[in-house]
């Protein structure tokens, strides 16, 4: 399960791109609006605006991450993402949902996938290492889920990144 992000991040090795890194030509900002529960799911807002003077995307993503010692675990996975497509000046809310299923991880012992009770964060980011909002959960879902206490006001931004030129035997220059 430790391939990938999962491995840098638990290895706390540097990369040059993490993982859901894309370029764009434009700026965009992201807030969280909101974390409430809903029967048996979560829904979480964001907002996402195009900052920038330009049209482009963003992929939204949503991860999680478990606080159960149960077992051994990464320390978020991604669930969910949404892209966006936004004109200059525009901005666009956009709703995950997160089920128990979203909280699942195999267990050799039961021989499928369980949910464990207990507390789990939802990252929100740009990429594996861009995340602009943590919502701290409960499960099974309580009334009002959303537990942090961080106020959903500041508008994240990501700026437009200029790519490093590579030359063909992979070094920046």
């Amino acid at each position: 399960v430790f391939v990938g992000y999962r491995y840098y991040e638990a290895a706390q090795k540097k990369v040059l791109f993490r993982f859901g890194y894309g370029l764009s030509y434009t700026t965009f900002a992201c807030k969280m609006l909101a974390c409430e529960r809903q029967e048996n799911e979560i829904a979480a807002k964001v907002l996402v605006r195009n900052v920038g003077e330009r049209a482009g995307a963003e992929v939204v993503q949503l991860y999680v991450g478990s606080h159960v010692e149960n077992y051994f675990h990464p320390d978020k996975e991604l669930r969910r993402f949404k892209k966006v497509y936004l004109e200059p000046g525009y901005e666009k809310e956009i709703t995950f949902t997160v089920n128990a299923q979203d909280l699942a991880h195999f267990s050799g012992a039961a021989n499928a996938f369980v949910t464990e009770p207990g507390r789990y964060s939802l990252y929100f980011g740009t990429s594996s290492a861009d995340i602009f909002a943590e919502e701290l959960v409960a499960y099974p879902f309580a009334a009002g889920a959303g537990e942090s206490g961080l106020p959903h006001s500041e508008m994240v931004e990501r700026p437009a990144a200029a790519a490093p030129f590579y030359n063909q035997a992979g070094f920046a220059s």
